[in-house]
């Protein structure tokens, strides 16, 4: 069950090698104009999130390398489900049979019964380390896939971030804001008489 978790997972990452080159091309060909009124801070993307579909809908090669990897991990799921579903069953059996054997009360037919079992099992476990090991090397891709996928998101969004901070507020109206409420604590307290308590 564990492995069978661990596998689900790392599926959920995306499956593509990327080399770390591809960060400042890409990069440098996006455009400098940024949409931050489209920014939803209700949107079930978060800011980073959002503003990386705006580097994915500038930036046409990124974006089919983002599709490619949306399409690899559909695949991993066609894939790996005959695999998982071989390991699972294979595992669950052998726990039912250790279960079965420690209910037999003749001593000499349970010692039987769980040597059989362990000799399969074992014959088992040395018939599928080829496929641990092919399991492990696509893991380590999926890992891999998703540092790089990672790594872009943070290197293309970072200008954009830094755009949106350069577009500072206009402080004015707050400004007005302050002195309004100066304004009416004045009156406030002209009105009750509340200078002689302060």
């Amino acid at each position: 069950m564990k492995i069978k978790t661990l596998l689900y997972s790392l599926m959920a990452l995306t499956v593509i090698t990327i080399s770390c080159n591809l960060f400042d091309s890409e990069n440098s060909r996006l455009s400098a104009d940024t949409d931050f009124s489209s920014y939803d801070k209700r949107s079930r993307l978060g800011a980073l999130e959002q503003l990386f579909q705006q580097v994915l809908e500038k930036d046409e090669p990124l974006k089919e390398l983002f599709e490619e990897t949306e399409d690899l991990t559909k695949a991993g799921y066609t894939v790996k489900g005959p695999i998982d579903q071989y390991l699972y069953y294979s595992t669950e059996y052998y726990s039912a049979a250790d279960a079965y054997a420690n209910q037999i009360t003749d001593s000499l037919l349970k010692k039987l019964i769980t040597k059989k079992i362990k000799v399969q099992k074992e014959k088992y476990l040395l018939g599928k380390q080829n496929l641990d090991t092919k399991i492990d090397d696509h893991n380590k891709k999926i890992n891999e896939a998703n540092d790089a996928w990672v790594a872009i998101k943070v290197l293309t969004t970072l200008p954009k971030i830094d755009e949106f901070q350069d577009k500072k507020p206009d402080l004015e109206k707050l400004d007005q804001l302050i002195k309004d409420y100066e304004k009416l604590i004045d009156e406030l307290k002209n009105k009750h008489d509340l200078q002689k308590t302060s």
